[in-house]
């Protein structure tokens, strides 16, 4: 049972190692700037502003082909 678990774990992490650099990459910064700005500004709604905050970052930021991620 052990060995069925390591390899699930194993297919698992490799299956999700492009994904996981495409968020360390694409998203994690701009959503790490926008939690760090809620907190600084203290929002009435922060869910509200943060999503604001998204929305006008990724029309800034120049579009990335995903494609390179599916290797």
């Amino acid at each position: 049972m052990e060995e069925l678990e390591k390899k699930e774990t194993e297919l698992l992490d490799n299956r999700s190692k492009n994904l996981k650099l495409y968020l360390m990459e694409n998203v994690i910064p701009i959503l790490s700037q926008g939690i760090l700005e809620v907190c600084q500004k203290c929002p009435d709604d922060p869910v509200d502003y943060l999503s604001e905050f998204l929305f006008e970052k990724s029309m800034q930021v120049p579009f990335k082909d995903p494609s390179k991620y599916n290797q």
